[in-house]
């Protein structure tokens, strides 16, 4: 979905931290990744698909890649910006709000959190996201229906109804 991108760069207008140790979870093929590069951030990427992954290395050196699903994934240190778009709507509810509260406790003061979802049916909402993100200050928190082209499982053009939501610590 080409809103994560514009998602991306409304979050790091919100960061004033000093460090540049940025985490972007489920990065898939890297575009968030590759902006947080360019924005003078030392990018870890995660996924669990390594074609996603090669193609982030294909483009750039610069970028630390591990593969991992999250729900094993292990944080080795807190980080300045933690980025994770339209990924937690695949976890169960309590998945990803445990997820939630892993960003946030490997979070370095000052920095933010940024995590995108889709509204779906049993799964995360709005309302649960900020209660596994409480110790945040919550800079923005914006519910809307997106435009997203024919894709892998969908093959024709429809609407999500999303969460954006971006937090500083």
């Amino acid at each position: 979905m080409g809103n994560e991108l514009l998602f991306a760069r409304k979050a790091v207008k919100a960061f004033h931290g000093e460090g540049k140790e940025a985490i972007d979870l489920g990065c898939g093929y890297g575009r968030n990744a590759l902006f947080l590069m360019q924005h003078g951030f030392d990018v870890t990427a995660v996924d669990k698909h390594p074609d996603c992954l090669a193609e982030i290395k294909k483009k750039t050196d610069k970028i630390t890649t591990v593969q991992a699903d999250l729900t094993d994934y292990e944080f080795t240190k807190k980080y300045d910006f933690i980025l994770c778009t339209f990924v937690l709507h695949y976890f169960e509810k309590n998945i990803a709000q445990e997820l939630a509260g892993k960003m946030v406790a490997h979070l370095k003061k000052g920095g933010v959190l940024a995590i995108s979802l889709i509204k779906t049916p049993q799964k995360l909402n709005a309302d649960e996201l900020l209660n596994s993100v409480t110790e945040l200050s919550t800079v923005s928190v914006v519910e809307k229906s997106i435009h997203d082209n024919p894709h892998t499982g969908a093959n024709y053009p429809h609407d999500h109804d999303v969460v954006f939501y971006i937090g500083t610590k």
